[in-house]
């Protein structure tokens, strides 16, 4: 039994590169296996849950630790390849969300009569590692689950070997996201929801004439720039100034002097981490200079950014994501949060869930949910068919609706804001999301 909720939702991530902080990758593409060569069909056969041997490679850790595995079999095991080390914490909360969810099913008795095991690799920040911890896996594990990494296309070589391994996550990379044994809860796609943005033309139609962003300079973050300032202009924005920063930097003043002698009047922080955010709008205070409006697809919401930033700067901060309000205060319109908030503090004491807890969440209960419709004892192929089934996945309603199996984003989204110190639903439906016919914009390189 899965933990309980009101139906509703799955959505886009393009924010979640934001606090991806890192250089670029240092080794070069392992060659995909072509289909039917045995890099791609080894072990496809015999797969079965439980995975070759259900031993942790050197160097995994395991969680789920209640779980009681006598024999390969008598589980389902499952890997979660994520940044834990290099820049502590980065990306954890995904494997704390895999765990959480698990565990719970485990304590309602797992499915089929089977538990759940999840063994996590930790990439350490690195293309290489990335490759390593996931070809560590491949063999050991029934799915990939959860993994969150700037480099998941580095692992993604291996994946493309291993068509029998379904990879459920939110892909940052492109290539990782297309691959035909990838189902993700949030999927992207080169472009981005036009509802926020055309909300916020609608609201504030002067800013819209000077828009800044300041784009982290790695490859991920410069795709997705490309891809949403390519919707921005085609509804109408003029982007006048765009800064790349340094990922690994820590001073924004210069960053603050040029957005100020550029007289933007709109500032997009969709690219960066809260902390960096909060350094630069500080800068800006210090110049005597803010925008009239400052907006993000995400990674601001969290506790501490109305206590980092002036009440006047988070008076004039817009957030909107296609998840619920995961600190909490969604608990009375979405049911399914308390669940999840419950069951992380239970895994993790004293973790703060960001959202990459919350994508680890829903990417496993869309694999037990797969795990469930796949029969009594399913193989890893025919948990990998029922997932090409799922075409509306919400999650309890932490997620806004989206189509895991066709790759297809979502288009609803929640809008808060800051007032009196706390986030606030702005200008959305009190127990759902603002969902319309504007449609999702789809960017097309040029060749």
């Amino acid at each position: 039994m899965r933990p309980t909720g009101w139906k509703a939702v799955s959505g886009f991530a393009a924010a979640l590169v934001a606090v991806a902080l890192c250089a670029s990758c240092g080794s070069s593409p392992t060659p995909k296996a072509k289909p039917g060569s045995a890099a791609s069909t080894a072990g496809s056969a015999a797969r079965a849950p439980g995975g070759s041997n259900g031993v942790p490679p050197a160097g995994v850790v395991t969680t789920a630790e209640d779980t009681d595995c006598p024999a390969p079999t008598s589980c389902y095991t499952v890997g979660n390849v994520s940044t834990l080390t290099v820049i502590p914490g980065l990306f954890e909360g995904a494997s704390v969300g895999v765990n959480a969810y698990l565990t719970s099913i485990n304590a309602a008795g797992g499915v089929n009569g089977k538990k759940f095991k999840v063994l996590v690799g930790d990439d350490a920040f690195s293309c290489d590692q990335d490759k390593a911890q996931t070809q560590s896996l491949v063999t050991t594990v029934d799915a990939f689950v959860g993994s969150f990494s700037l480099y998941d296309n580095c692992g993604g070589d291996v994946l493309a070997a291993h068509p029998d391994v379904p990879n459920i996550g939110v892909p940052l990379n492109n290539s990782a996201l297309l691959l035909a044994n990838t189902f993700s809860p949030v999927p992207q796609q080169l472009g981005w929801n036009l509802g926020p943005l055309l909300a916020i033309k609608k609201m504030y139609p002067g800013a819209i004439t000077q828009v800044g962003a300041l784009v982290a300079n790695v490859a991920s973050s410069k795709e997705l720039w490309v891809s949403e300032q390519a919707a921005m202009r085609s509804v109408g924005y003029h982007v006048t100034y765009v800064d790349y920063y340094n990922p690994l930097q820590t001073d924004f003043t210069a960053d603050a002097v040029k957005f100020a002698q550029e007289h933007v009047k709109a500032l997009d922080l969709t690219d960066l981490s809260e902390d960096k955010a909060a350094e630069l709008l500080r800068a800006l205070d210090q110049q005597g200079y803010q925008p009239q409006l400052i907006f993000s697809g995400g990674p601001l919401y969290t506790n501490t950014y109305p206590k980092d930033v002036s009440p006047a700067v988070a008076a004039k901060t817009l957030v909107f994501q296609p998840q619920a309000m995961f600190l909490g205060e969604d608990s009375t319109a979405v049911p399914a949060l308390d669940s999840f908030l419950a069951w992380v503090h239970k895994v993790k004491p004293g973790f703060q869930p960001d959202a990459y807890t919350l994508f680890g969440w829903v990417s496993a209960e869309l694999y037990v949910q797969a795990v469930e419709a796949a029969g009594t004892d399913p193989s890893a192929h025919q948990i990998e068919t029922a997932l090409r089934a799922i075409h509306t996945f919400d999650a309890g309603g932490l997620i806004a609706p989206a189509d895991p199996a066709a790759k297809i984003p979502a288009t609803c989204y929640l809008m808060m804001k800051v007032v009196n110190g706390a986030w606030q639903r702005y200008k959305t439906p009190a127990r759902s999301y603002n969902c319309g016919s504007w449609g999702y914009y789809r960017y097309k390189p040029v060749p």
